[in-house]
Formats: C-alpha cells, sequence, structure tokens
C-alpha cells in the first residue's frame, strides 16, 4: 500500500497541519491584525476568523479522533479532549466573550478569554503528545 495512505502518516500530517495552522493564527495572525487596524475593524476580522479557526480545529481534531477509534489509547482520548475543547470554545466560549466585551465587563471578558486561552495552549500541548 502507499505509504501516504497509511493510518499513521495520515494522522501525523493532520497533527502537524492543526498544530502548524494554530501557530500561525497565534503568532502571526492575531497579532497583526492588532498591530495594523484599528479597534473597530480588527474587532470585526477576528471576530470572523474565530469561528472559522475553531470550526478547522473541530474538523482537523475528529478526523484525528476517528482516526485513533480503534486503539482506545491515551492518544485518542487526549484528542477526544481536544475536539470537545474546539467545540466549547466555539459554541460557548466565544459567543459569551463577544457578549462580554460588547458589554465592556471586563472582568467576565478577561476571565473568559484567559480560559480560551488556557484551553488552547493545551490543545497545542495535547498535538505535541500525540504526534
Amino acid at each position: 500500500m502507499l505509504e501516504f495512505l497509511n493510518i499513521e502518516s495520515t494522522l501525523k500530517f493532520l497533527i502537524s497541519t492543526l498544530f502548524g495552522s494554530m501557530i500561525f493564527f497565534s503568532v502571526i495572525i492575531a497579532p497583526t491584525v492588532f498591530k495594523i487596524l484599528d479597534q473597530k475593524n480588527s474587532r470585526k476580522l477576528i471576530r470572523n476568523i474565530f469561528p472559522k479557526l475553531y470550526s478547522w480545529g473541530i474538523l482537523f481534531s475528529f478526523a484525528i479522533c476517528i482516526l485513533q477509534i480503534q486503539t482506545l489509547n491515551i492518544s485518542f482520548y487526549l484528542s477526544l479532549l481536544m475536539f470537545l475543547g474546539f467545540i466549547f470554545s466555539k459554541q460557548i466560549l466565544m459567543p459569551n466573550i463577544n457578549k462580554f466585551s460588547d458589554k465592556k465587563d471586563e472582568k467576565n471578558f478577561k476571565k473568559l478569554h484567559t480560559l480560551s486561552v488556557v484551553i488552547f495552549t493545551i490543545q497545542l500541548i495535547i498535538l505535541l503528545y500525540i504526534f
């Protein structure tokens, strides 16, 4: 069978692609947006990009879970946790972060934003571990 059809190779590709895209967003896209755009336009752009980033993470982490489902080892469960983290971040955290930002409720905004950063960081660590 061709090497690129191998489950392990496909997993490595998915893991590294997701990891790379998350790092690229965090290190290049987000800081650049906040540096070159005013607050109103940076907010619009970030609010448009984040749902796509989380959807990308949901798609890739789901595929990673599916490819590992037969093993039911620690990597599978960590991948499942990562997948659920993307869903939680997109469906629950992000709308509430936006709501608190709009209300200028800095305390709750900071609390939820910090939680989203922690989840994102844990997801990166999970990707490194399962790679």
